[in-house]
């Protein structure tokens, strides 16, 4: 059970939530410094969400043994930690990036005063 979820949370990845990662991590680049919290996911992704929910609240409240449905929640919530990870390396990424432009800002400043 818990190998046929952690397969299924490997499908979900990569065949739907990595794809919408990238798509809101473009979305959010785009975006100037300062705008709406809820403006970095499209109005579509919140209409996922909301179907997930639904979902999830009528798979627990459904017949269907909860033995069955733990490798459906094993899968659904490894594919949204392994989505989360993308939105990590960008940040990771952006913060590296941004010590080295102050580094080399810095490394300027240096050589003017010399």
């Amino acid at each position: 059970m818990i190998f046929s979820g952690l397969v299924l949370a490997s499908l979900i990845y990569f065949f739907g939530f990595s794809k919408i990662v990238k798509q809101n991590i473009n979305r959010i680049a785009s975006k100037p410094e300062k705008f709406c919290i809820y403006g970095f996911i499209s109005w579509s992704s919140y209409l996922i969400i909301l179907v997930m929910v639904t979902l999830g609240i009528l798979l627990r409240n459904s017949p269907i043994p909860k033995h069955f449905l733990a490798a459906v929640y094993i899968g659904i919530s490894g594919g949204l930690v392994l989505s989360s990870s993308g939105y990590f390396i960008k940040i990771y990424q952006d913060i590296k990036d941004k010590k080295g432009d102050k580094q080399k800002e810095e490394e300027k400043i240096d050589n003017k005063e010399e």
